[in-house]
């Protein structure tokens, strides 16, 4: 006769998914045998019997009509119950990364309650790791790695979990997202990424408000409008660099050809066009550009970190291209040394794509004289007129958006020579 058990929300929360695979091979086996062949696990704290293992069987066999025995447990506590739950669910086969980490992160959670519970002082520079989803204390780093050696993975994919979690608790990650990274069917790294993207547009998204509260638009800073509309005002042969960061999606490579083309009559014989581009463009874009400008090198901006899987492709990402494009022969001053990689960082405070000042800077400096002009068709976040004002040069940049261009406006008029011009 089978005894009656109640399920707990909190409990069953602790229980990784089945697959659809694994969910129907356990259907079919209990139908084979007639019933559970291995007892359910059930809590009894003298008042009532909670499942603790199980949950998938009970829930079948529940369904069918199908006998199953239930095995009793005690435990000192609701924390002992979850965190006996917790062991016996690491010891599953072929459980996805992220539920293995997920539920090592719940047992930090409940041992850290219950320290808490005892009275007992956080350590210094924990206090807010939770709250605030921030894991650079030494702390945190070492701890996830000791996380991460549990479950045999990296570090960085302890964090990208922590983030993952968090966002789900803040409803940027929705159930059915959670239940295919559970089950493996969707990577962590997509997910992350996808955090971060929103993240970075919500916060462009609030500086576009701000920039258009404050009516911040400056014609002398940032040139409103299509670049194709704006370049022929430029005098040809006027111009050291071209610097910039197109869109390129496949939809947009187009416009690198009419950049190009723009291109090869303002700038100065042996002047130089570096821009990005994503790697699977590289061949299109070439063809494109090399019609106006002569091909120079490619260049590698590198990012430190893990990098991003492009899964498409099967390719884990650790740098992002550009092609140095001349106009005529040769660039204009061969005895200054450039060197074709540069490590870079990340910045996304004024633009979703933007990119960082520091490769920006390298060339300008490289590439220009002092008071040069360099142009920039693609403002986004305003870095390569940023950089150009960091190292004494002048600058001519467009952007089609209004909100943007307003945003890179106020972003390089707050801009200040006072302490980052290099004498070049």
């Amino acid at each position: 006769m089978n005894t009656r058990i109640t399920i707990d929300k909190e409990f069953a929360s602790l229980i990784p998914p089945l697959t659809d695979d694994e969910r129907m091979q356990l259907e079919r086996n209990l139908v084979e045998h007639r019933g559970a062949r291995d007892p359910l696990v059930a809590w009894n704290d003298g008042k009532k019997l909670t499942i603790v293992d199980g949950h998938n069987r009970y829930e079948i066999c529940t369904r069918l009509g199908l006998p199953y025995e239930v095995k009793e447990m005690q435990f000192g506590s609701r924390d002992s119950a979850k965190l006996w739950i917790i062991d016996n669910q690491q010891g599953r086969r072929n459980l996805a990364d992220f539920a293995r980490t997920e539920l090592e992160l719940k047992r930090e959670q409940i041992h850290a309650a219950m320290t808490a519970r005892r009275g007992r002082p956080k350590k210094e520079g924990c206090e807010n790791s939770q709250k605030s989803g921030q894991l650079s204390d030494p702390h945190d780093r070492r701890k996830d790695a000791k996380i991460g050696d549990a479950v045999g993975v990296s570090r960085d994919t302890v964090e990208k979990v922590r983030r993952i979690t968090e966002a789900a608790a803040q409803g940027i990650v929705d159930a059915n997202t959670l239940t295919k990274l559970r089950t493996g069917s969707l990577s962590i790294n997509h997910v992350d990424k996808e955090i971060k993207k929103q993240k970075a547009e919500k916060i462009a998204a609030e500086k576009k408000k701000e920039a258009a509260a404050c009516g911040v638009l400056d014609g002398d800073v940032v040139r409103l409008g299509d670049f194709r509309d704006i370049l022929p005002s430029i005098p040809a042969g006027s111009v050291d660099l071209v610097f910039t960061d197109p869109p390129y999606d496949k939809e947009t490579v187009p416009l690198y050809e009419d950049m190009a083309r723009e291109a090869a009559r303002i700038l100065r014989p042996g002047g130089s066009l570096i821009c990005y581009l994503g790697q699977y463009a590289t061949a299109e874009v070439c063809r494109l550009v090399g019609k106006h400008l002569k091909f120079m090198w490619p260049l590698c901006c590198y990012h430190e970190g893990p990098g991003q899987v492009m899964a498409f492709y099967g390719i884990r990402v650790k740098w992002k291209p550009m092609l140095w494009f001349v106009n005529g022969g040769n660039r204009f001053d061969t005895a200054a040394i450039v060197e074709d990689l540069i490590v870079s960082t990340k910045e996304k405070s004024s633009h979703p794509w933007q990119q960082s000042v520091t490769e920006a800077r390298y060339y300008i400096e490289r590439l220009t004289p002092l008071g040069g002009l360099v142009v920039d068709p693609f403002c986004g976040g305003g870095t390569t007129a940023v950089a150009a004002k960091q190292s004494g040069r002048k600058w001519i940049t467009c952007e089609i958006d209004e909100e943007y261009a307003s945003i890179a406006t106020k972003r390089i008029i707050e801009e200040s020579n006072d302490h980052n011009t290099i004498d070049a």
